[in-house]
């Protein structure tokens, strides 16, 4: 449910992300007045947000990016033992990443972190979106550790 919920957010981000991108463009070229800050809003608060937070979801839904060279020479064995190992090293790298984006987020909203333009933009909110999605990604991959998806392709229940 949380990772539906992130991923509704980032897919919200990329609506708002399309929206403020076409009246940037519609002012620059009708107006010859672009949006203000509209690189550092894109760079900083959607493009983390559509890449983070929808991870969870992807997982829980089997829409992951897979390359499938070697698995129709492999036994049912062999495939489910590889599952394990990349969960495990998936669950090994995202939780250090989220643990770490974590105290990163803390220090740049301590720091007040902005970038400064045309305006100033407070950007430290964005920090956040590492470590949610990094962690709810994490969460996923041992839940389907404990629980692995069936063979008929649906997802573990306790995943959704």
């Amino acid at each position: 449910m949380l990772a539906k919920a992130c991923m509704s957010v980032a897919g919200l981000g990329i609506i708002l992300m399309m929206l403020h991108i076409t009246v940037d463009v519609v002012a620059k070229k009708l107006f010859a007045s672009p949006v203000p800050m509209t690189l550092e809003v894109v760079a900083n608060y959607y493009m983390v947000l559509a890449v983070f937070l929808p991870m969870a979801y992807v997982e829980t839904v089997g829409k992951q990016f897979r390359v499938d060279v070697a698995e129709p020479f492999m036994s049912g064995h062999v495939k489910r033992a590889l599952d394990i190992v990349g969960r495990l090293v998936g669950i090994a790298l995202f939780g250090i990443l989220a643990w770490h984006s974590w105290f990163y987020a803390i220090d740049k909203f301590h720091e007040g972190e902005m970038v400064m333009s045309s305006n100033v933009l407070i950007i430290w909110p964005s920090r956040f979106f590492v470590p949610i999605g990094a962690l709810m990604y994490t969460i996923v991959l041992v839940a389907r550790l404990i629980a692995p998806p069936s063979e008929s392709g649906h997802e573990a229940g306790a995943v959704k």
